[in-house]
């Protein structure tokens, strides 16, 4: 199993539409995400 950690680095962090569009593509994976 590979596992990977992200840092999101903007301040004010992830926003909505930017939050949809990682949504999208993860959901083509079977993993197990953790946000």
């Amino acid at each position: 199993m590979k596992e990977l950690e992200l840092t999101i680095v903007n301040p004010t962090g992830l926003h909505a539409r930017p939050a949809a569009v990682f949504v999208k593509t993860a959901k083509k994976f079977k993993s197990k995400i953790k946000i």
